[in-house]
């Protein structure tokens, strides 16, 4: 019996020490982790386990050699240990060993096939070899083992992105920032795509209006865009009329945030400007209407957006004078989707309200005239509806109380719980 119990006791301390060690581990104390997981050892129920501890605490130490001894230890108590093959691989990938790290992780997998942490090594390594269908392969499957693996997501970017999959690129980024907000490559990422692709439709529109022999690129900075334009040796352009063909572009787009732009203009390979000057974007360019007999439509068909479509009209003119262009159209262009809504509410009340006429004059689904209900007769006399019903229960009650047996085909009358019943 003592036997037993001090088997219990030292089997609860070594687990008391390897959780220890765990804490350790976590807070950073390297040596304390490697002492108390060290003591822990001999009655522990899973040494496996805490080889695989020790090891990663002489990893983090930089102890090397030591941190695979463990994990050899550990794999040879369990074999099917995919943690201790997983980090013996990611040590002796650190220590230039590339072919027998890939051969610790595909071991793991092997035991474990949706391991995620091998799909995941797997895949940096095939994306550092620049492999990258295997490496997208790879990160693929460690999405699909854990798909809150953020840094999967980022690198599976970077491997779109390197494919040319610059959609694919930033959904993957965006979902990597979505579990883990803390990443701050893949939002810097994030803002340099979308950024790109701002410049490239603001410079799709610019292109669509010029000839051929004339490149343009267009760049966002803050409240101004800068048109660069490259025209080929012997290409004709001309500036004064340039920057309107450019206005014109620029303004379909609702730059809300843009008052300006520079236009810098370039001949074949020279690198100094042939023109450089400021122009305002929405100069001379005519108030938008401000549809006042719309809004007074909307006001008399729906008075809850025609008061709104009041207000946006009587604000037109107001910003464009303060040359808030932009929100000039804005305006504008909500007090014709006022009226539009406003009609389309006007046609569903109305919907309504013939509907319900139709239903009501169908047979037998109107509603139904009122029938007057008959009344009981009741006698007559000082005491009225009680005085009757006193009198009934009196005669009930005397009819059996009588000792007297009823005639043949005469009907009993009892009370009991459910109330009156014949037979």
């Amino acid at each position: 019996m003592r036997s037993v119990v001090l088997f219990w006791y030292y089997r609860q301390r070594s687990r008391l020490a390897y959780r220890r060690s765990a804490t350790h581990l976590r807070q950073g104390n390297l040596a304390g982790a490697i002492a108390a997981v060290t003591q822990a050892l001999p009655h522990h129920p899973y040494p496996a386990e805490c080889y695989a501890l020790r090891g990663l605490a002489h990893w983090k130490l930089g102890d090397l050699e030591a941190a695979i001894a463990d994990y050899d230890r550990a794999i040879a108590l369990d074999p099917q240990h995919v943690v201790a093959y997983g980090n013996r691989g990611l040590v002796r990938y650190e220590q230039g060993d590339t072919a027998r790290a890939i051969a610790d992780w595909k071991q793991a997998l092997h035991h474990q096939p949706h391991y995620a942490t091998a799909h995941y090594n797997l895949g940096l390594h095939y994306a550092q070899q620049g492999d990258y269908d295997l490496a997208h392969a790879a990160l693929t499957c460690a999405i699909r083992a854990n798909p809150n693996l953020a840094t999967a997501y980022y690198h599976r970017g970077n491997v779109r992105e390197a494919l040319g999959d610059c959609d694919g690129a930033q959904h993957d980024w965006e979902l990597a920032v979505s579990n883990d907000l803390s990443l701050a490559a893949v939002k810097e990422k994030l803002m340099t795509l979308r950024q790109a692709r701002h410049h490239a439709r603001l410079s799709a529109a610019v292109q669509a209006t010029l000839p051929a022999g004339i490149q343009a690129q267009v760049r966002h900075d803050g409240s101004q865009l800068t048109v660069t334009v490259h025209r080929d040796l012997g290409v004709p352009i001309n500036y004064f009329t340039l920057p309107n063909q450019v206005r014109a572009a620029l303004i379909t787009l609702g730059l809300s945030e843009v008052s300006r732009f520079q236009l810098v203009g370039y001949v074949a390979d020279q690198t100094r400007p042939e023109w450089q000057q400021y122009y305002d974007l929405y100069r001379d360019v005519p108030c938008p209407p401000s549809y006042w007999p719309l809004a007074l439509w909307t006001l008399l068909l729906f008075p809850p957006f025609g008061v709104l479509a009041m207000v946006y009209a009587a604000q037109v003119r107001s910003l464009y004078r303060h040359g808030h262009y932009p929100a000039a159209v804005r305006a504008s262009n909500t007090v014709r989707a006022l009226l539009v809504y406003s009609r389309a509410g006007v046609i569903a009340i109305a919907t309504l309200i013939l509907g319900y006429l139709s239903l009501s004059l169908l047979p037998g689904i109107g509603p139904r005239p009122h029938q007057e209900t008959p009344r009981s007769l009741m006698p007559r006399g000082p005491q009225g509806a009680a005085g009757w019903r006193s009198r009934e229960r009196l005669a009930t009650s005397a009819a059996t109380s009588s000792s007297k047996p009823p005639a043949s085909g005469e009907g009993v009358t009892q009370r009991g719980k459910w109330g009156r019943r014949s037979r």
